[in-house]
């Protein structure tokens, strides 16, 4: 059995983890971490990004850049 939902909720509760990416085509692996963590897109300290085409990948990486140490508790 696969546990992704107890799995994502533990990552997001437990380990505090801020910034997903899903890496493959389509939308649905990032929509669905996206409404389990509540965040969308990229937020104060974090964010759910998709990569479907090697193009987009400098782009998520400046994304990851920005959030870097954003939102932590200092």
């Amino acid at each position: 059995t696969v546990l992704w939902h107890d799995s994502i909720r533990y990552l997001d509760q437990e380990d505090n983890i801020r910034r997903w990416i899903g890496i493959g085509p389509g939308k649905v692996g990032r929509n669905l971490v996206g409404k389990e963590v509540g965040m969308k897109g990229a937020v104060k300290g974090g964010g759910v990004w998709g990569i479907s085409d090697p193009r987009e990948v400098e782009g998520i990486m400046r994304a990851l850049d920005e959030t870097e140490g954003k939102g932590e508790e200092e």
